[in-house]
């Protein structure tokens, strides 16, 4: 019998990227997975909506996080138009898992930042947070990640790498 594995996300946040101040999206299938652990056979995501009203910023937000996802790097002219030059970029997204019996929610969140000298777009901050699911979803664990090869404070310093875990109350440093 195959072992079932899956990958699904449940919900996109955005901030100042494009003409998006905020907007978050719920797909169709959190709410059964928020009840029950589980995504509905057959699910078929449309995003519609009226001109302007943000489809294709979600769509290249999207295309973003599967170049992160990946270990690549962002290609900065495609998406350098699309970014303030004075706040940083938040992508949010929360992801449904199932790996064999167990079922996690999985939440991903990014700053990035358009660096027009270095022409590339760079990641400022990562926080990833999941929840296991038992007979409800237990315990949030925590794990916020700050780059400080692009904290220039860092940089100047020479201090090493943040990792804070809010579940231990501690900062490993590398």
């Amino acid at each position: 019998m195959k072992e079932k594995s899956l990958v699904r996300i449940i919900e996109t946040t955005l901030e100042n990227f494009k003409n998006i101040s905020y907007g978050n999206i719920r797909y169709f299938n959190r709410s059964s997975v928020e009840r029950n652990a589980e995504i509905i056979s057959g699910d078929i995501n449309g995003i519609y909506g009226a001109n302007g009203s943000g489809k294709t910023a979600v769509i290249e937000s999207l295309d973003m996080l599967q170049h992160i996802l990946c270990g690549e790097s962002v290609p900065f002219s495609e998406y350098e138009g699309m970014f303030s030059d004075s706040e940083d970029m938040r992508l949010g997204t929360v992801f449904f898992v199932e790996n064999k019996d167990e079922q996690f929610k999985v939440a991903y969140d990014l700053k990035l930042r358009k660096n027009e000298e270095d022409r590339r777009i760079q990641i400022q901050s990562e926080q990833i947070q999941y929840w296991i699911k038992g007979t409800t979803w237990k315990e949030k664990h925590e794990f916020f990640f700050v780059n400080p090869f692009y904290d220039l404070d860092n940089v100047i310093s020479n201090e090493p790498a943040n990792v804070i875990s809010s579940k231990y109350k501690t900062r490993i440093t590398d």
